[in-house]
């Protein structure tokens, strides 16, 4: 019976924790989102994991903002999850994915192998490296400024990268854990080219993307839908 007492508690002060933590975070700030529309929504809880691994550069200056609705000519392109700091823009591309993933740069679909049975079974996905090129070149037409652009597309650590090739300079692919170490490494080799004003410009510019209307995402479903 303590046992049971002992896990009860455990859980609930690991919930308690982890709603605290939520609605202490930008993308809570951000977002507006219930802790639990998130948790239990894959891709949602996936771009929130992401922001995870990064939220220690807020301490540096980073910003962050989430599902960013950039105008194009032909609608609205949805960006995940971006942090704005002194050595440019990070556009992440979040994969909440499981299984093995294959793929090159220049494919236009990458496979998914996922265990079935005594076999396996495929699943193809557009290439996250062109979609989120599309994001870049959005965004570069969105903004007053020439700024750097770094393209990084994350899978979860439920997966394994088995044969993915990447080799344009600016484009990194990796696993969840592997997220912090290489935007450091980045970081690291960069040099700084937007002043702490600047940095507040482009979050302002930015921030009324992430706020738009129901109507808006609504728009930006059927788009898609309809291609």
């Amino acid at each position: 019976m303590f046992l049971f007492y002992f896990l009860v508690g455990y859980f609930v002060v690991r919930y308690v924790f982890s709603v605290w933590k939520y609605k202490h975070s930008s993308y809570y700030a951000v977002t507006g989102n219930p802790f639990f529309t998130v948790r239990f929504d894959k891709g949602r809880y996936g771009e929130y994991c992401t922001y995870l691994k990064l939220r220690d550069l807020e301490k540096q200056g980073a910003k962050f903002l989430f599902n960013l609705y950039i105008p194009t000519s032909h609608g609205t392109t949805e960006i995940d999850l971006l942090m704005i700091c002194t050595r440019g823009i990070f556009v992440f591309e979040s994969k909440n994915y499981s299984g093995w993933i294959f793929g090159k740069e220049s494919q236009q679909k990458w496979t998914q192998t996922l265990p079935r049975g005594r076999g396996s079974h495929k699943e193809y996905f557009y290439n996250p490296i062109l979609q989120n090129k599309g994001h870049l070149q959005a965004l570069q037409n969105y903004l007053d400024k020439d700024v750097p652009l770094w393209s990084i597309i994350v899978f979860s650590e439920r997966c394994t990268l088995k044969n993915v090739q990447v080799t344009s300079p600016n484009i990194s692919v990796m696993n969840r854990y592997d997220l912090l170490p290489t935007v450091m490494s980045r970081l690291e080799c960069s040099s700084s080219v937007l002043s702490e004003e600047d940095v507040e410009h482009i979050y302002s510019h930015l921030y009324p993307c992430s706020q738009v209307s129901e109507s808006v995402k609504a728009r930006h479903i059927e788009n898609i839908t309809l291609r």
